[in-house]
């Protein structure tokens, strides 16, 4: 439906600049806690994000993604 279309494309825009943002400051981000479906969405645009890695941690409904900055290649 068109409502979980927009949904998919503002996580996947949202989780692109704390990428980017990751990156500049070479901390984790840890997002708010999403329901698995959403974070699927996130962990999916991050995948192909540059310097980043994800990883989901809590549990049941608070289980949020990190964002975790990857060491610059040499």
């Amino acid at each position: 439906d068109r409502w979980r279309e927009r949904r998919e494309r503002a996580l996947t825009k949202q989780a692109e600049q704390l990428g980017a943002e990751c990156v500049k400051r070479a901390k984790v981000i840890v997002m708010e806690p999403l329901p698995p479906r959403e974070r699927r969405v996130v962990h999916m645009a991050l995948a192909r994000f540059p310097g980043v890695t994800t990883q989901s941690e809590g549990d049941g409904e608070e289980r949020r993604i990190k964002i975790i900055p990857m060491p610059a290649p040499r």
